[in-house]
Order: C-alpha cells, then sequence, then structure tokens
C-alpha cells in the first residue's frame, strides 16, 4: 500500500487549448500527477468530473458558457463539497469569490514554478493525511486488539 507512489489525478479546465497544455506539461513533468481528462467548455466537465472523480480539479474563471466561480459552486453542490478546486486564471479580480467558494488555490496564470510547488506541495500532504487516516482504519476494522493499543497511544 505505501510502496508505490500514488499518482494525484488531475481534470484541467479552460477555454484555451494552449492554456491547457502548458498547465498539463508543468504537471506532468515535475509532480506525481496524471492528468485524467480536459475540457474547453465547463458543461463538459460537469460530466467528465463526475464520471471521473479527479483529486484536484484546476480551471479557469473567465470562460463561455459558465465561469470558474459558477463551476466550483455547482460541484460543491451537486457533487462532492470537498471537491478541491484550483482557479487558474489572468484575473486576480476574481479572489474573493474564489475564497467565498471554498477554492483550494488560486493561481495566475502563468503560474511561477513556486506557486505551482506550493498548491502541489499541499496536495501532496493532503493525500498523504488521507491515505494514512483510511489505513488506520482498516488496520482498526481488521484487527480490533491492534486499534485499542493505536487508540491508547494516541
Amino acid at each position: 500500500m505505501f510502496g508505490r507512489k500514488q499518482l494525484t489525478s488531475v481534470y484541467i479546465v479552460d477555454d484555451n487549448s494552449d492554456a491547457i497544455e502548458v498547465l498539463r506539461r508543468m504537471l506532468e513533468s515535475q509532480y506525481s500527477v496524471k492528468v485524467i481528462g480536459t475540457s474547453t467548455d465547463a458543461d463538459t466537465a460537469i460530466e467528465e468530473i463526475i464520471q471521473l472523480a479527479p483529486d484536484l480539479i484546476f480551471t479557469d474563471v473567465e470562460m463561455p458558457t459558465m465561469t470558474g466561480i459558477q463551476l466550483c459552486q455547482l460541484l460543491h453542490q451537486e457533487v462532492d463539497p470537498n471537491t478541491k478546486v484550483v482557479f487558474y486564471t489572468g484575473h486576480d479580480k476574481y479572489m474573493i469569490d474564489a475564497i467565498h467558494q471554498k477554492a483550494f488555490d488560486y493561481l495566475l496564470k502563468p503560474p511561477s514554478p513556486q506557486d505551482l510547488a506550493q498548491t502541489m506541495t499541499l496536495s501532496s500532504i493532503i493525500m498523504m493525511w488521507l491515505t494514512l487516516t483510511i489505513y488506520r482504519l482498516w488496520i482498526c476494522a481488521s484487527h480490533e486488539s491492534i486499534c485499542r493499543s493505536i487508540c491508547q497511544s494516541s
């Protein structure tokens, strides 16, 4: 379970296909990431995000059919309130709206390597914590005596 490095699954939504490819290359070349899907429109993205259930979603804000803010709101209401959405945009004027939507992070285009590293490090820490929590629950469910000793030592 802990021997293999787990890839973070990412979905990218941006009406600019060149921006998608730049971000995809940055993520896949520098991090343990697999981009499992991309879309140039939010309507298609919603269906694919529901089906693929990525760990992290990067979305532009200004898009033709639906803004990234609206996409985030819909995902949190209709799919999972814990969906991790990173706003990836050329405009800083939406930052407060993104915070209100419980954004995981907010990056300006093009992201600096340092900013992207900070986002991915935080994502990795959260993924590791979740994995350890699930493993601990599995141990407790499988081995009640071990669980009692773990819980007593915590």
